[in-house]
């Protein structure tokens, strides 16, 4: 063996990277991700084109789903953020955003900006005492958990309407807000179980783009539609009245595997042919005796996930049985779903086909906005197909987007049907929840950390900051609250801030008026280190948070109760975990 063999033999070394966090350059790839998901945050969030670097298409978003999907991250320390992004996503569809803020805004404040020079260990023993607070306060604060009445559809839209305003990407005027509502509603209401185990109804629902319409021709179709190719004509079902029947149910077939004769399974087999026959024309026999069984068992629409052999949808037609082939795997899905059907996967099976078939009620040729649909009806089935239009083409990924997570939503409501307050008012309960516990401190928790009174309550006052910097988010104007009601209102001036300006305002999730009783605090440009550490006996008078007369209505932002605690402790959890890295491995 040459030298050079032996030197290319040996691998190269594994790379090991100390102080992972305190690396300049990680700290500027955090800074770069944790201002790029800031900036889709909330109500008032900048959207973001995405392309690849090759071209294409334009990804118009702010769902953290696209977003965290396209961005190419390396660094260990931010995949191990987004994947727990996506972790939360997966069992949620919302609330994506708020946990990739939450958590780079730890990790910041802990590594970037660490002028007091806390030790990281503390930071995350703090951090998990101030989730604990958390955690029971919105599990027993009847100013955190508002209880929906799924009975009632006001606010059932209430909540849909919260969720489909702050999505800015959709371009929705306050019209199509309520028509688009009314939709995911209806669908969702038609795909829900009437029996039998609560589970996802997005799988009974299949969605339709046409671009170039006005959002207001939307609607909901029962059945499922495929679109017809450009260049075949609308009267393309075989001639009779089988397709649609009042008595006996219309027998459908579906096939997962090739029907043109190039299936492994076929080619596998040694044939011996004499002059004349090829292997083609014996593979093709074996494919008509199939098809013959289909007839003879009645079946009426075929369908295949690949090809066709030509002769044989000819010979289909002829004998009076729709043929479709080139079904993508959503769409043949969604004929199982609908039909009841089973996939064939081999040609073998020819004495179990009986037991794989499904059923239809009807099929026929529908058209909508110019383009023609094969339409598939079952009465008895849940499934249904949402036709979604809009003037922009490049919105529409993302009302798709929209809609799914909203149907996650009220299928989360339906297990418990609670919300909490959003734009920016359930960080701030929280923010001003923390600050009386941490002023009525007990010593004793303190010393069971090890650290003094004085640096728990500065890693406190990061994390009390780090809820506050989220609350006001892309905020326009100067974000206030009281002590009584802990909401968040808004200030668009400075000079409005010693008037009435803020006289029978609603803070911004539209729950609460503001109490004129009690004084306007700033929130950002109060001095929270003072207030942290003002004695017990000057802060007994404060009262505890309350805010009256909450009722859902059309205009109020909520979130989700369990997406929201969800994420919370996910970030935090995660953010803590990041913070206790010290090495980074990267193995060749």
């Amino acid at each position: 063996m040459s030298r050079t063999d032996i030197v290319a033999s040996v691998p190269s070394p594994s790379l090991v990277e100390f102080s992972t966090l305190d690396d300049a350059n990680n700290q500027f790839g955090l800074a770069t991700f944790r201002n790029l998901v800031k900036s889709c945050y909330g109500p008032n969030s900048r959207l973001k084109t995405i392309q690849h670097h090759s071209g294409g298409q334009v990804m118009l978003t702010s769902s953290s789903y696209d977003l965290l999907k396209s961005l190419p991250i390396r660094r260990p320390f931010l995949r191990l953020l987004v994947t727990a992004v996506t972790e939360h996503l997966r069992l949620f569809n919302d609330g994506g955003l708020f946990v990739a803020v939450l958590a780079s805004e730890l990790l910041s404040v802990c590594c970037c900006f660490n002028t007091d020079r806390l030790p990281r260990i503390l930071c995350c023993d703090v951090n998990s005492i101030m989730l604990d607070w958390c955690n029971h306060f919105v599990s027993t604060s009847k100013e955190c958990r508002i209880h929906v009445d799924i009975s009632n559809m006001s606010q059932m839209m209430a909540v849909i309407r919260s969720i489909i305003s702050t999505k800015p990407a959709c371009s929705f005027t306050s019209r199509d807000i309520s028509h688009v509502s009314g939709l995911i509603l209806q669908a969702f209401l038609k795909t829900f179980p009437t029996s039998g185990h609560l589970r996802s109804t997005q799988q009974d629902i299949y969605y339709i783009d046409v671009p170039s319409q006005d959002t207001q021709n939307s609607r909901i179709i029962d059945g499922v539609l495929f679109q017809l190719p450009n260049d075949i004509p609308d009267k393309i079902l075989p001639p009779g009245s089988r397709f649609t029947s009042n008595t006996s149910p219309l027998k459908v077939a579906l096939f997962n595997i090739s029907l043109a004769g190039d299936t492994g399974e076929v080619l596998e087999v040694r044939c011996e042919v004499s002059d004349g026959l090829t292997p083609m024309c014996v593979v093709t026999e074996q494919l008509f005796d199939i098809v013959q069984r289909l007839l003879d068992d009645g079946v009426s629409v075929l369908g295949c996930q690949k090809v066709i052999h030509p002769s044989i949808k000819k010979f289909l037609k002829k004998n009076g049985v729709l043929a479709i082939d080139r079904l993508s795997i959503l769409n043949i899905a969604a004929v199982e779903k609908l039909s009841g059907a089973q996939c064939i996967s081999s040609l073998n099976c020819e004495n179990n086909m009986r037991n794989l078939y499904g059923s239809l009620e009807k099929v026929q040729i529908s058209t909508f906005f110019q383009k023609s649909y094969y339409h598939f009806k079952k009465n008895t089935s849940p499934v249904c197909t949402m036709i979604l239009c809009s003037r922009l083409e490049a919105t529409l990924n993302e009302i798709k987007s929209v809609c799914k997570v909203a149907q996650s939503v009220l299928l989360s409501l339906m297990i418990n049907p609670t919300v909490v307050p959003g734009a920016g008012c359930f960080e701030v309960l929280l923010s001003n929840h923390l600050k009386q516990k941490i002023q009525n401190i007990d010593k004793s928790l303190c010393a069971s950390i090890g650290y003094s009174e004085y640096q728990f309550k500065l890693a406190a006052q990061r994390f009390i900051q780090n809820l506050q910097t989220i609350a006001s988010c892309n905020q326009i104007g100067h974000p206030v609250t009281n002590l009584s009601q802990s909401h968040l209102w808004i200030v668009p001036d400075q000079a409005n801030l010693n008037s009435d300006w803020i006289v029978n305002r609603t803070c911004n999730c539209g729950l609460c008026h503001f109490d004129c009783s009690e004084n306007i605090v700033e929130i950002g440009n109060t001095n929270t280190h003072a207030e942290l550490f003002t004695n017990q006996s000057s802060v007994k008078a404060r009262r505890e948070p309350r805010c009256s007369n909450v009722v859902l209505h059309k205009n109020v932002i909520v979130d989700q109760y369990d997406t929201k605690l969800n994420g919370l402790n996910v970030a935090v959890e995660t953010g803590n975990i990041i913070l206790r890295i010290q090495q980074t491995i990267s193995i060749s």
